[in-house]
């Protein structure tokens, strides 16, 4: 991610840079691979990221009383993790949801800085089945901090009957950064 060219960023202006000052497209990542640029870097990289030192964060969105079948807005705050900063690898959305029109359903994730990650457009997959227990993931907040306001954003084009979370839950994946080398 690091070492790829930003396919078309030049030309677009690059408004698709998330906190962690990566581009990053749904479509195509974090762009084309660089073989010469990822072999230079390897040749300097020292920073060493294993499940060793791999730390997980996690938190429970807060459910609301009641349910807005068109919109629906969920929100947790994530505190700062140790002196040291804490880059993001990935993250893992898992949802529990009931709901009559699931396959309309859209569903995007906000992190603190303000990226917006599409994790589904829609759950046409889902054919007609109303119920729905999963874990989502995405990259697209690679490199940011994991500190701040993280949100979930449920719609529908029209009023879901009957729409209910019943569980939401966020599970971060990253690495502490000394910001002293």
């Amino acid at each position: 991610a690091s070492s790829s060219r930003a396919h078309g960023a030049e030309a677009n202006g690059a408004t698709n840079v998330n906190g962690g000052g990566m581009v990053f497209d749904r479509e195509l990542g974090f762009g084309v691979l660089d073989a010469e640029a990822a072999v230079k870097l390897a040749a300097h990289w020292t920073a060493q990221s294993t499940a060793q030192n791999e730390v997980h964060v996690s938190a429970a969105f807060d459910l609301p009383q009641s349910f807005d079948g068109t919109s629906q807005e969920l929100e947790v705050e994530i505190g700062a993790q140790g002196t040291h900063g804490f880059s993001i690898d990935f993250v893992e959305l898992s949802l529990e949801i009931s709901d009559p029109l699931l396959k309309q359903l859209s569903i995007e994730l906000v992190s603190p800085s303000g990226t917006r990650a599409l994790i589904a457009p829609n759950l046409r997959a889902a054919g007609n089945k109303t119920y729905l227990d999963f874990k989502f993931s995405s990259v697209a907040t690679w490199g940011e901090d994991v500190a701040g306001t993280w949100k979930v954003i449920l719609k529908h084009p029209a009023n879901s009957p009957s729409f209910k979370i019943l569980d939401a839950q966020l599970d971060i994946y990253g690495d502490l950064v000394d910001n002293n080398n």
